[in-house]
């Protein structure tokens, strides 16, 4: 890259452009000049690229770190599982209640044919395990997505 001295007398030009204005000769001052392309450092664009391969690489970071996150959320075997922590949080809850409170018999005789493990549950008290679960999962995605 070269400049050429204009004909008209107070610039250079690159390229057949005129891209900047010097003062006169007489006075000193000149413009610095970028260390890496060698252009004055008023119309280097060295930092500005720098800046934007920086955000687009923080980005793309991001971007992965989100897509992990939504495949999380949507992961069926996840959602199982925090099924049956649930249900096992169920079971305490309720067998502690049960020892402490005087309940009906009905609701005893229907709370002990679910404490067994989740995996012997009928569908439709699995669903309800995993109506919990996923408001866990709610919970977990509207954090992580306040602090992405």
């Amino acid at each position: 890259m070269f400049y050429e001295k204009s004909e008209s007398g107070g610039g250079f030009w690159l390229s057949g452009r005129r891209f900047m204005k010097f003062k006169k000769r007489n006075e000193k001052r000149r413009p610095k000049l970028c260390l890496k392309c060698g252009l004055p450092t008023d119309l280097c664009m060295c930092k500005e690229k720098e800046q934007e391969e920086k955000r687009i690489t923080i980005q793309g970071a991001k971007q992965m770190t989100e897509t992990k996150m939504h495949k999380l959320l949507k992961d069926a075997d996840l959602l199982e599982m925090l099924s049956e922590l649930e249900h096992k949080q169920w079971i305490e809850w309720s067998k502690t209640v049960a020892k402490k409170e005087k309940l009906s018999k009905e609701r005893l005789k229907r709370w002990r044919t679910c404490w067994k493990p989740y995996a012997k549950l009928s569908e439709e008290q699995k669903q309800s395990d995993r109506k919990y679960a996923k408001k866990v999962l709610k919970i977990i995605s509207d954090w992580w997505w306040k602090q992405h």
